[in-house]
């Protein structure tokens, strides 16, 4: 992150002018969409984002921006185009057809079954990670938890108080032997540093539809580190953003939702991607964890918030749990978290209260390495989720 924040500097300094007008742009977009919440037009506010997004060149330069990506000004460039090529009003004419259109697709989407994982397809490591700790955590250890344990990037202006957030018990029971965990990707066809034996047929730089080598393999690593510790999962394997990369976050809400009426059991969410942190030459930067004498990725929470201005009013109690399971990374694998991320958009983390963005690594890392660092991170969340059943 550290790179994405001294490339932003430069950027900013060599395209001052026209970035300050671009921003000024999106504040005022802004505070068109937290007026029309404020005056009850909840409709209108969702549709104008949900249109926006649809747009390639907005939803990437969002997630750019954010995060850290390849740089660019996609983002401002196009709320100029918005604004002297189209009219709001236009983009909303079908919102709510395309709303309707989503509930009816969510429903018809077909469901894996629980007992149709194909370890072999995936060719999954069911060795323990080393320094394996096992360590289950008692009330009495949650309740010495410290803010000292907690670091965060937090790009909005919203206060956070790290303290009784960490320490506040999170309003989530799970019940034996039913599905509690969703691992989904919205966008599933990011993948890593091509490495020899891990290879593969590139659809864009570092993507590839091969779910061999691309998030999905490290979704379906994560799930059976889950399930080996007694936790319900279901792996949606669906792709979201390929052969179009707009409207993936709408695509996978649809699926989330239909989950989530299908399955009640769920309560938790995690939107497993890959980073990207481009250095001043272009070139992937990588995270670096060291454990013992392996060398491997990072893991970093993206938490989303109201902040842009769209309903999102329990977005405290997903903090909450990225807290919680970024302490227990911090207590056994000191250097395995990343700063969790606030960021003031929402990537669809309003559906529960248990939904986070789970980066594990990023495009310069290599599969093997965020393999690794799952095995861990499973150790650490599977901890604070099996205090979670009844």
């Amino acid at each position: 992150m550290r790179h994405a924040f001294r490339r932003k500097t430069r950027q900013v300094t060599a395209k001052r002018p026209f970035l300050v007008k671009g921003l000024a742009v999106i504040f005022f977009f802004s505070l068109i969409v937290r007026l029309s919440v404020h005056l009850g037009s909840n409709t209108f506010a969702e549709g104008f984002v949900s249109r926006l997004l649809e747009n390639e060149n907005i939803a990437r330069g969002i997630l750019d921006f954010e995060l850290g990506g390849v740089a660019n000004l996609d983002l401002v460039t196009n709320f100029y185009a918005l604004i002297f090529d189209s009219s709001p009003a236009d983009s909303l004419e079908n919102y709510s057809e395309s709303v309707e259109t989503l509930a009816v697709i969510s429903q018809s989407i077909p469901l894996p079954n629980l007992n149709e994982i194909n370890r072999a397809f995936y060719d999954i490591d069911d060795t323990a990670p080393e320094d394996s700790a096992e360590i289950s955590r008692t009330d009495e250890d949650n309740a010495l938890m410290t803010a000292d344990s907690i670091v965060l990037t937090n790009t909005t202006s919203l206060e956070i108080d790290i303290e009784s957030i960490l320490n506040k018990p999170l309003d989530i029971t799970l019940t034996h032997g039913e599905p509690a965990v969703l691992i989904i990707h919205t966008h599933t066809s990011e993948a890593f540093t091509q490495t020899d034996g891990k290879t593969y047929i590139a659809s864009d730089p570092y993507r590839t539809e091969d779910q061999t080598r691309n998030i999905t393999r490290v979704g379906e690593a994560l799930v059976y580190e889950f399930e080996r510790r007694g936790i319900g999962v279901i792996h949606d394997r669906r792709s979201y953003d390929f052969p179009s990369f707009a409207g993936s976050y709408n695509r996978a809400y649809a699926s989330i939702r239909s989950y989530l009426e299908r399955y009640p059991s769920i309560r938790l969410v995690l939107d497993i991607h890959r980073d990207s942190i481009t250095g001043p030459d272009g070139s992937q930067r990588k995270t670096i964890a060291q454990i013992g004498d392996q060398t491997l990725s990072q893991i970093m929470f993206v938490v989303g918030t109201n902040y842009a201005g769209l309903n999102h009013p329990h977005w405290h109690e997903n903090l909450n749990l990225a807290f919680k399971i970024q302490h227990e990374m911090n207590t056994l694998f000191p250097s395995l978290a990343r700063p969790v991320f606030i960021s003031g958009f929402r990537f669809n983390q309003h559906t529960t209260t248990g939904s986070l963005i789970v980066e594990v690594g990023s495009a310069g890392n290599t599969l093997t390495e965020s393999l690794a660092a799952v095995k861990y991170f499973a150790e650490a969340a599977a901890n604070v989720i099996l205090t979670l059943y009844e």
